[in-house]
């Protein structure tokens, strides 16, 4: 599936630069579309079409080698091409800006609408930058008297009284489709697809083992937990059996 969705992107993408380059889509290019028919001329003329379709197979190609390197073994190798798709976004955005009509060409409303795109585009991008971050913040956990709690992205508490059994893996297993989370080379947190389990809650850390599983008794998701540091994955499975032993 995640190969399926890998070119789909792709393609669309190189399909999208293909009518922008050659086929005159430069209606489909931000701000282009709205300006005047002067400043429509000056930016064709300039070779905006072409411009904008080089960028765009850029950023095709980036992602497709995001995925081939990742499938190679380097697990960091999409969350990379991510970030290197998001630095040549930027450029291109700055580059861009030699395609701008001369003020005798540019009409109030029609400046008007570049900033304001340009700094739509640059809040959205902050945005971006922020949840990813704190997504990828460590979760912290806090064992009480009577529950668990995860806090930080996909955070919750857990009734000791709810669990079912909690094992210690040695080995990880397989993670399928990202339902609703971060996966980010090693790190993988929120809803994921889990071979033999269905649906499960990580909180992972690393790509190997030991895997802490914790599943309950009325079938919920299952919840996963690891460090980078397998030892601090063992100690919180100890916490946690001396905590509801007693149950």
């Amino acid at each position: 599936m995640e190969l399926y969705i890998t070119l789909f992107v792709v393609l669309l993408l190189a399909g999208l630069a293909t009518i922008i380059k050659y086929f005159g889509g430069e209606a489909l290019i931000s701000g282009y579309n709205t300006s005047s028919p002067a400043e429509q001329k000056y930016m064709k003329e300039k070779g905006i079409g072409a411009f904008m379709g080089n960028y765009i197979y850029l950023l095709a190609g980036i992602i497709l080698a995001g995925y081939l390197i990742k499938k190679a073994g380097f697990l960091w190798g999409v969350d990379i091409s991510w970030a290197l798709f998001i630095v040549v976004i930027i450029v291109m955005l700055i580059r861009a800006r030699r395609f701008n009509p001369p003020a005798s060409l540019s009409t109030p409303k029609s400046a008007r609408i570049r900033k304001i795109s340009l700094w739509a585009s640059a809040i959205i991008m902050l945005a971006v930058v922020g949840l990813v971050t704190w997504n990828a913040l460590p979760t912290q956990y806090h064992l009480e008297d009577k529950q668990i709690k995860i806090t930080g992205a996909y955070g919750r508490n857990i009734n000791f009284y709810d669990i079912d059994d909690i094992i210690l893996q040695t080995e990880m297993p397989v993670v399928g489709m990202k339902n609703n989370g971060l996966n980010m080379g090693p790190i993988l947190k929120g809803h994921f697809s889990v071979k033999g389990m269905g649906s499960a809650l990580l909180f992972l850390r690393s790509a190997h083992g030991p895997v802490l599983i914790i599943t309950f008794k009325d079938h919920s998701e299952p919840v996963l937990i690891n460090f980078s540091d397998p030892e601090e994955t063992n100690r919180l499975y100890q916490q946690l059996k001396s905590q509801t032993s007693t149950l």
